[in-house]
């Protein structure tokens, strides 16, 4: 047996039938990581069905760092997923006695690398939010960084894919879960997050990428096809028609697409461009710019072939990306193709003339002797990420969208160099993004810089003042950026936040004394912590019946359905650091009073507890606390018994009560004359028959001790 332990481990099978014939039955990987830099394997394609894979963690990483397992040098997607390690799996590895918990993702990196990215990770947003498109639960915009509301449907899960829309936000969670938010008249409606369903077109399938145009938004499955949503007049679905779709629908197949395995998707204001595994390209919808790339101005609803012959005859296709109404395409040689609209000068190839096949860029001043690594396309601007970090941009600038204070805020139809003072400086960009008329760069430290046009403060630094100067977006509490966004029509922002290794420190709930009435439907109580992100919950003893634990968002709700004392309830949030604790005191009371009244139809001064809507003598807290109808004179209201005589000796006063309000105090009180109004002395005498509901105190003198003797009910609300 021949091993080889570092980068991979091979298992040869020796057949001797006269010489020695090695077969590689098996490549298990061993990943062992000492900087974080590590590649552990590369290769042109790669099947992990059938093998293992290991890890070792050698040094303490950062929050937010992402470990490559397998770097695929080819386009098409790693084959199966190695039989101890599937798609969204935790990974907890382990460096001097702390947990580092990391989640598996075979399509991250360049779409199709298999990668373990760091799991403890809160999605924010800010900028324009008109529409509810930053997730947090109102229609202010935001001039800072905030946290997407993240106690719903990405409660718990990890975000890999995110794209920022003109209207709203779609992400994409290695579990395969879709989250969207914001608005679209042909599908998502909402200020928070919600579940894109998993049926229809996606029932069985894996989502693993999303892009979002103007009102409809593209995924890409793990089998390769690709379903769309939204609107349709321009015939972006891709799905044969005009007609928009409030569910996902397929992308035809049977064209140009046919036997095709997609690996890249990308959306404009209303045109999608795919990338299939076999290096071709496809796009359909608008075309009135030409930016089908097929020769022809005319829109379509289904997939058409992007021209490969001119610029593109002998190059490889890497990744592809869509401005408002121009794409863009990274070769594997560093060199970019542009095809569509070019009023601007955003397809970089010095002219502004529309082109409806794609053309080279220019490799002169930003991009001169330089090879691109990465891309993205604005609404008529493109930037370029170049292998030495260096960045380049060219198209429309009039908001300074180019980032180059020397072009003022002057267009370009040729790349410029993006300027590094300030924020930039000593600066590694990993990563770059586009919206409607500003630019966004991630470093490798955490920080995000912006640039370009900033009235809905979509630069994110506190402000809305433009700027032709990368400027760095407000980072609060030492948060550290690590994922940013797709998109070219939006006016906000979305990145991806590492948090700590730290436990959930200050455990606090909306209410942590909470009142509920019985049969009454309660609103959310909900937790909140300032400390790491929580994995589970759990709370001791039982919640009273009809009240429901969440234990994987904290969350407290339900209808009670019996009335239950005082009683205090332990929440422990747990994470793989530790645990906190918060106590929730909680009491069921029988029949709100406001919701007793309001069920006569009381209202204003006729729903006091001192009011008497009846005149008979009894105040609406009596009648509450006695079961009775406030809008109906009794001849009895205070339902008493004669007053009795206990064995002769001790006087006795009696009331029928309703035993289901248990927020009102009733106590007993005696005296011996009615002329000292303070003369009265609570009575510690108290007998109570339950299962009639009456209630009877005892008067504390014995008949014949003293002269007379008074003995009255006093009710109090608590």
């Amino acid at each position: 047996m021949f091993t080889v332990c570092i980068p991979v481990l091979f298992r040869w099978l020796a057949l001797t039938l006269g010489l020695l014939a090695p077969v590689i039955v098996r490549a298990d990987v061993i990943a062992m990581y000492m900087t974080g830099n590590e590649v552990p394997l590369s290769v042109n394609g790669f099947t992990a069905s059938g093998n293992f894979v290991n890890f070792a963690l050698n040094y303490a990483p950062t929050p937010g760092t992402q470990l490559m397992v397998v770097e695929n040098t080819g386009l098409a997607f790693i084959d199966g997923t190695f039989i101890n390690l599937v798609q969204g799996q935790t990974v907890a590895l382990t460096y001097n006695g702390t947990p580092y918990n990391f989640v598996a993702n075979y399509y991250g990196g360049t779409g199709n690398d298999l990668v373990l990215v760091w799991k403890e990770a809160l999605l924010y947003a800010w900028g324009e939010n008109g529409t509810g498109k930053l997730g947090i639960n109102s229609t202010t915009n935001s001039l800072v960084p905030v946290a997407v509301t993240n106690s719903g449907v990405l409660a718990g899960k990890t975000v890999v894919s995110m794209s920022a829309g003109y209207n709203h936000s779609v992400a994409v969670c290695s579990d395969g879960t879709v989250a969207t938010w914001g608005y679209s008249a042909y599908g998502t409606s909402s200020r928070v997050p919600e579940v894109l369903a998993n049926t229809g077109v996606l029932f069985g399938k894996t989502v693993v990428a999303v892009d979002a145009g103007a009102t409809y938004s593209v995924a890409l499955c793990t089998d390769g096809t690709v379903a769309a949503w939204g609107a349709n007049a321009s015939g972006q679905l891709g799905d044969n028609s005009t007609s928009y779709s409030s569910e996902p629908v397929p992308v035809t197949t049977t064209g140009v697409l046919f036997g095709k395995t997609v690996v890249a998707v990308a959306a404009g204001y209303s045109h999608s461009v795919a990338l299939c595994s076999d290096g071709t390209l496809a796009a359909w919808g608008a075309n009135d710019s030409g930016q089908l790339g097929n020769d022809s101005t005319t829109f379509s609803s289904v997939p058409v072939a992007v021209t490969k012959t001119g610029v593109l005859s002998s190059k490889t296709v890497i990744a592809v990306a869509a401005g408002s109404n121009h794409s863009v395409a990274l070769c594997s040689d560093g060199t970019v193709a542009t095809w569509g609209s070019n009023n601007f000068g955003q397809l970089g190839n010095n002219s502004t003339i529309n082109s409806n096949v794609p053309v080279a860029v220019h490799r002169v001043g930003g991009l001169g002797g330089k090879t691109v690594a990465g891309l993205a396309a604005g609404g008529n601007h493109t930037i370029a990420l170049c292998s030495d970090g260096t960045m380049a941009s060219w198209g429309g600038s009039y908001y300074g969208q180019l980032g180059n204070a020397s072009i003022s805020w002057s267009s370009s139809s040729v790349p410029v160099a993006v300027d590094r003072a300030g924020v930039l400086v000593d600066k590694t960009v990993v990563a770059v993004a586009a919206g409607a008329h500003h630019s966004v760069a991630l470093c490798s430290d955490g920080t995000v810089a912006t640039w370009g046009g900033n009235s809905d403060g979509q630069l994110g630094n506190n402000s809305t003042i433009n700027s032709n100067m990368p400027v760095a977006v407000t980072k609060s509490g030492g948060i550290h950026f690590y994922g940013l966004f797709h998109g070219s029509t939006g006016y906000h922002g979305l990145a991806l936040v590492a948090l700590g290794l730290e436990s959930p420190s200050t455990l606090a709930y909306t209410r942590n004394s909470a009142t509920y009435a019985k049969d009454t439907s309660i609103t959310n109580n909900m937790p909140s912590s300032s400390g790491g992100p929580v994995d589970s919950y759990s709370i001791s003893p039982s919640l009273p019946a009809g009240l429901t634990f969440n234990t994987s968002t904290g969350i407290i709700s339900g209808t009670p359905t019996a009335v239950s004392a005082t009683a205090s309830y332990t929440v422990t949030a747990t994470n793989s650091v530790g645990s906190t604790t918060a106590t929730v005191v909680i009491t069921v009371n029988g029949p709100n009073l406001d919701a007793w009244a309001s069920g006569y139809g009381l209202t204003g001064p006729t729903a006091l507890a001192t009011a008497d809507p009846d005149g008979d003598g009894a105040p609406n807290l009596i009648e509450y606390a006695l079961g009775l109808n406030p809008t109906f004179a009794d001849s009895n209201p205070m339902q008493l018994s004669q007053v009795s005589v206990d064995g002769s000796t001790y006087l006795q006063l009696s009331v029928i009560r309703n035993s289901a309000v248990t927020n009102v105090l009733i106590e007993g009180l005696s005296a011996g004359t009615l002329s000292n109004p303070d003369g009265w002395s609570t009575l510690t005498t108290v007998i109570e028959a339950n299962s009639a509901s009456v209630f009877t105190v005892r008067d504390s003198l014995p008949i014949g001790t003293h002269g007379k003797r008074f003995l009255k009910l006093s009710f109090t609300l608590q």
